[in-house]
């Protein structure tokens, strides 16, 4: 069996507080996923910031396009 993490990348202001993880916190947090014997990471997929959760927030969220995200993941891992 594997197991893998699923990464922050378009929930902010959704499920998560604003701001929930930088750039180098998700860097950071695949690098220790891989320490701890995770499989794979995953990225979830929205395409935009939902206008409500832009409308209602004073910072805007953070929103990481997944293939990036994975582009950035990959280069800094085994």
């Amino acid at each position: 069996m594997k197991f893998g993490i699923g990464l922050i990348t378009g929930y902010e202001g959704l499920v998560y507080p604003i701001p929930f993880a930088s750039p180098k916190q998700l860097v950071e947090m695949v690098k220790r996923a891989e320490d701890l014997g995770y499989d794979s990471v995953w990225p979830n997929d929205h395409m935009t910031i939902q206008r409500y959760v832009a409308a209602k927030e004073k910072v805007p969220p953070n929103h990481y396009e997944s293939i990036v995200t994975l582009a950035a993941a990959a280069g800094v891992t085994e």
